[in-house]
């Protein structure tokens, strides 16, 4: 009997060491006690190594499906991005956290995991224009006197709002519609036409680039003009109704990131696209009127942008329906000048007098209005007109 105990006690021993030994939820603790432990078991999934997206830009009405997002951000394991809740929306002008969600091809091997990211939030929707070079002004027999001589000029890269400002927007930034055609008794949108989707107008110089720096201050960028060792408008006092020797002091601010009335380099350059001929898409005068609301097809109104055909760049009315101020004196073209990059345009206003410049062509004009290398006549920068409005840029450091 008592041979068959101990061999029934052998038995035991053998049998406990052999599901300790292999039961990998199971160890002997240090004093010879057995502890159960929760361990990964082999093959467990991990996080995967995530480089979340950055530079992610919407606009002002927007929800989350409307934002662009790369398809594999990560640095190791590859997989998709979306939003956690892509119905919702973008948010006020700025930045904005939203949740987003990192799914792996791996789903065997790794987590799916959740991250929030920044959005910026802009009130106008920017078009990318790409670095080049193009011959500024008119060709000799083409154009007039004040677009020549032509001369060879290199852009950076820069982005430049799709559209001109639209009367919505405008009021969004300024408060009030100073708009001619604000959409009163025979003042109306074309049938089918938004209203607050035509341009503003009746807006100076000096206006624009107020709206500028309070648009940039709004969406967190750093404002682009000062005035009186100022960025901030509220700062400059009432916007001049003549005239003004301060404010046509004005200065850019080096590095900034906020928005800006384009060069009238930059303008040209995007207008033509890559083109060398009158309009940007060609010199067939009898296509001008799938571009641009001009003279036989205005009415004698403005229209809600983005109703014509874009240019090779994606943006529209660059002929037509309004002038577009830009940021230059109205100075000659200098004589002989070589290869530009970035020309600014002289730095003091012209001995005739203290003009800025426009650009575009307005909704009453001929064809020769609206050539891509049409300038504005000479007019101060106080100055409106039921026909000049604005269009920005911002510098490939903003986005």
């Amino acid at each position: 009997m008592k041979r068959s105990f101990l061999f029934i006690g052998s038995i035991l021993v053998i049998l406990t060491l052999f599901v300790v030994c292999n039961n990998p939820f199971l160890y002997l603790s240090g004093n010879g006690n057995r502890s159960p432990q929760i361990l990964d078991p082999p093959g467990s999934k991990t996080n995967p190594t995530v480089t979340w997206p950055t530079d992610l830009t919407a606009v002002i009405g927007q929800t989350l499906l409307n934002v662009r997002i790369p398809g594999n951000g990560t640095s190791v394991q590859a997989g998709t991005f979306s939003w956690t809740t892509p119905g919702d929306s973008v948010g006020a002008l700025g930045v904005q956290s939203h949740n987003m969600i990192f799914t792996p091809n791996d789903t065997e091997n790794f987590n799916t995991i959740t991250n929030n990211v920044n959005v910026s939030v802009h009130l106008i929707q920017m078009v990318s224009i790409p670095r080049g070079t193009f011959m500024m002004g008119s060709p000799p027999g083409i154009g007039q006197p004040f677009e020549r001589p032509q001369r060879q000029v290199t852009v950076s890269a820069f982005f430049m709002g799709k559209y001109t400002i639209t009367q919505d927007e405008w009021v969004m930034v300024m408060g009030s519609n100073p708009s001619h055609f604000h959409g009163g008794p025979g003042r109306l949108p074309a049938t089918g036409e938004i209203q607050g989707r035509r341009p503003v107008e009746m807006i100076s110089w000096y206006d624009a680039i107020v709206f500028s720096n309070k648009l940039s201050i709004m969406e967190g960028l750093s404002p682009a003009y000062m005035i009186n060792n100022s960025t901030n408008p509220a700062d400059w006092g009432p916007v001049p109704t003549s005239n003004n020797p301060v404010w046509n002091a004005v200065t850019m601010v080096t590095g900034s990131t906020g928005y800006r009335l384009p060069t009238e380099a930059q303008w040209e350059y995007a207008c033509r696209a890559g083109s060398a001929t009158r309009w940007h898409f060609g010199d067939n005068e009898s296509l001008l009127g799938n571009f641009a609301w001009y003279g036989v097809s205005i009415n004698g109104i403005t229209h809600q942008v983005g109703r014509k055909l874009p240019n090779a760049f994606h943006l529209y009315d660059m002929h037509g329906n309004i002038w577009e101020w830009v940021w230059d004196w109205n100075a000659p073209y200098p004589s002989n000048a070589p290869a530009e990059t970035d020309p600014t345009g002289s730095p003091v206003p012209p001995t005739a007098g203290d003009f800025r410049a426009f650009r575009g062509g307005g909704f009453g004009g001929s064809p020769v209005f609206q050539e891509s290398a049409r300038r504005s006549v000479n007019r101060n920068p106080n100055y409106t007109r039921d026909n000049i409005g604005l269009r920005v840029v911002l510098p490939y450091n903003a986005q």
